[in-house]
């Protein structure tokens, strides 16, 4: 803990300033017995009384900079680092600062004495992970800040990333965790899908109901651009496929991580091995056992189960023999109403393949 002389705005600085280049855990809390921050190792609990106090004096530092030097070209290397420090108070406080962001991006191009920068770009990316990955109210599903990272990666490439996709991956899905049910609906979502099933650019139901998380579009993002300039063997491929698939099971009701496996799913179609489309059908087959046995009731599982099945030929020659399993639990059903509750999903599921797959079985 600081020492309570120390102003907040500086006690904040002081820690990122020691955390610059590592991950480092944030959360808020209402109040602390003396409102004070603690810090355990890189991780610090900010009451907000202290962050109100801390934002004040940063605002007045920011503004007075931005005032008295507008261009970049004139701030020397201490106004850049006033600039980053109080930028980052301000972005603890509001995620969607337009301001703080750009005023960070500039702070990133100035090259001061020698090429160099008072911030690296990996240590920025480091930071940006923190904050994405932390328990916050809006900072891990704000579309500002996620756009940040994808702006660092296209302007610097992918080296600035420290783990590569399984490291990025590990990100969005940390903070798919800590905010599961923050979404946003996302048109293009069903225009993927359009692309999947190779289907008439109508939304639909299972489209229009897609709520898609800011990481996860993300995800896409970084997952196409790895594989765009790191060409992976099929292997590699269906690894990558199936690690998702095994997130998926154990955030059954997050529609966006069954979205992306969809949008994983689309990719693996490029790979022209027998094994990719085996590998999906194994894939299918299971969340189709875990649907029916495990997690019953879960309509994101037969939004991507039903989307699959109607794709026409994904799953390989083997396809029909799913639609055929769907079909026998559904015409075999027996129970009371409460039973019947429980498989009206699969029901539904059923019709929908029907009506837009290739198939011609009905349901009795």
């Amino acid at each position: 803990m600081f020492g309570n002389k120390i102003s907040p705005a500086s006690q904040l600085t002081a820690f990122f300033s020691a955390c610059r280049g590592h991950h480092t855990h944030i959360e808020f809390r209402p109040w602390t017995q003396d409102n004070s921050i603690l810090v355990a190792g890189r991780n610090i609990l900010i009451p907000k009384p202290f962050l109100i106090e801390a934002f004040i004096s940063a605002n007045e530092t920011f503004t007075s900079l931005l005032a008295r030097s507008p261009n970049p070209e004139q701030w020397s290397a201490e106004d850049a680092r006033a600039l980053l420090d109080s930028s980052l108070i301000l972005l603890l406080v509001g995620a969607e600062n337009l301001t703080a962001v750009n005023t960070r991006r500039r702070v990133l191009l100035r090259e001061f004495d020698e090429g160099l920068r008072v911030v690296s770009v990996r240590e920025e990316a480091k930071w940006l992970e923190g904050v994405l990955t932390s328990p916050l109210a809006k900072h891990n599903k704000s579309p500002l800040l996620w756009h940040y990272r994808r702006w660092l990666v296209e302007k610097y490439g992918l080296d600035v990333l420290e783990g590569g996709l399984e490291g990025e991956m590990k990100v969005v899905q940390k903070s798919g965790e800590v905010h599961p049910k923050n979404y946003y609906v996302r048109v293009d979502s069903w225009l993927r899908v359009v692309r999947f099933l190779k289907m008439s650019a109508e939304p639909c139901s299972v489209c229009c109901s897609m709520l898609l998380l800011q990481a996860w579009n993300y995800a896409r993002f970084i997952t196409t651009t790895f594989y765009s300039q790191y060409p992976r063997t099929t292997l590699e491929v269906m690894e990558f496929v199936e690690r998702h698939a095994e997130f998926c099971l154990v955030h059954v009701s997050d529609t966006s991580c069954w979205s992306f496996l969809l949008f994983l799913f689309y990719k693996a179609r490029e790979c022209a091995e027998p094994s990719a489309r085996t590998t999906l059908f194994d894939i299918t087959k299971g969340v189709m056992y875990f649907a029916h046995d495990t997690a019953r009731g879960h309509e994101s599982v037969w939004v991507f189960l039903k989307t699959v099945l109607a794709s026409g030929g994904a799953l390989g020659e083997r396809q029909e023999d799913l639609i055929e399993l769907l079909e026998g639990w559904v015409n075999h059903q027996d129970g009371g109403e409460d039973k019947l509750k429980e498989t009206e999903l699969e029901r539904k599921a059923l019709e929908w393949v029907r009506k837009r797959g290739d198939g011609h079985s009905s349901v009795q």
